[in-house]
């Protein structure tokens, strides 16, 4: 029989090798986030997700057509969206979970309404919205992978979606300091 602590060390190890097969990174090589020099203008999570916010009339077939390409999880969703304009044109997008695992990580979808598209998809239990200069805002996602380490997603507009730009692990160490750092949810600005 598996003792406590193999058996979590394998689930967090499983946790990563997933996390790692299922996120595309671009670029030469993925390096890790560094400290942000700006605070989030969202930081959510999937209780700021509401069905009230979901344009169904515009994405209930693209919200669908996504969850049926997204891996299995605990729940499914597709029917309620975070609200946000990601790139300053009066306009939100929207965020909309699609499937969620026991640990409180979802994969996420990226849609907009005028044109109706979607602009990619990110995973994790939270979610910040990083201002830029100009231009489409940094969505930066955290994963918990248990036992206080999480994984720290910055992903960036390229083209006509979102992307992963780079990946790292959060030690323990930094887990708590980041997480305080970045702030609680806030569903609203």
């Amino acid at each position: 029989m598996l003792s406590v602590s193999l058996l979590g060390t394998i689930m967090r190890y499983a946790a990563a090798l997933l996390f790692a097969l299922t996120t595309r990174t671009f670029g030469a090589e993925a390096s890790a986030p560094t400290a942000p020099t700006t605070f989030p203008t969202l930081v959510a999570d999937f209780d700021c997700a509401k069905p009230a916010a979901f344009p169904a009339k515009q994405l209930a077939r693209l919200a669908s057509k996504a969850v049926a390409e997204t891996p299995e999880a605990v729940a499914t969703w597709g029917e309620r969206a975070i609200s946000v304009d990601l790139n300053r044109d009066g306009k939100p997008e929207y965020i909309v979970p699609l499937r969620c695992g026991a640990t409180g990580n979802c994969s996420w979808g990226i849609f907009a309404v005028d044109p109706v598209r979607s602009l990619g998809n990110i995973n994790g239990a939270r979610i910040y919205i990083m201002p830029v200069k100009a231009g489409w805002s940094e969505i930066w996602t955290y994963s918990a992978v248990g036992a206080g380490d999480g994984y720290l997603v910055v992903s960036a507009f390229r083209n006509d979606g979102y992307l992963t730009l780079s990946s790292s692990q959060l030690p323990e160490h930094e887990n708590d300091s980041f997480l305080d750092r970045m702030g609680q949810p806030q569903c609203s600005r």
